[in-house]
């Protein structure tokens, strides 16, 4: 659960994180005053491998969630339309990928103007380096068939305690998030 939830969290995140001193925030999370419709989409979302359909604010509590306890990424596709963390990409179908959106860049290129994601990763793979992410210029199935078939798949180890974090929810039970301060 990120500071930015409310003013409460916002102070500890912008004031006392900051001191030095600060070794860890321990926050709990009361899954049991969730509505029954707000745990349906975070356990959808951490059931379904890659891909989700939530709107920012649940998809930044899911990413958050998976970040804390370490299960790998979602990419959720009202809120990342646009581009696609590389790291997500299996690194297997990589080339793959680089090369069916360089043609596919080339092809359309007449005439039309790229969006600042398309023109990133553009520069990026011409001078050799690795982009941070890739964009992702679909939309509706064209874009789940994209994510489904080069994002790297969530492993046995992640799925299995997605699935235990699901049922914690499903149950009401208190989650404790531990949170540590990121180098600046």
């Amino acid at each position: 659960m990120t500071a930015r939830v409310n003013d409460a969290f916002k102070s500890v995140n912008t004031r006392i994180i900051k001191d030095p001193a600060v070794a860890e925030i321990q926050i709990k999370i009361d899954t049991s005053q969730w509505s029954n419709r707000k745990k349906n989409l975070i356990i959808g979302a951490l059931k379904t491998d890659t891909i989700t359909k939530l709107g920012y604010e649940t998809a930044e509590l899911v990413d958050e969630l998976l970040y804390h306890f370490q299960l790998g990424a979602n990419y959720n596709v009202c809120r990342n339309s646009h581009c696609l963390p590389t790291k997500m990409i299996d690194p297997d179908k990589w080339e793959e990928c680089k090369a069916y959106l360089m043609a596919m860049f080339r092809i359309s290129s007449t005439g039309k103007r790229f969006s600042w994601y398309s023109q990133h990763f553009l520069r990026e793979v011409e001078l050799g380096r690795m982009p941070d992410f890739i964009p992702t210029p679909f939309e509706g199935e064209a874009l789940y068939e994209f994510v489904d078939k080069y994002v790297k798949p969530v492993d046995t180890t992640a799925k299995e305690a997605r699935e235990g974090l699901a049922q914690a929810i499903q149950n009401g039970e208190t989650l404790t998030v531990t949170a540590t301060p990121r180098a600046a």
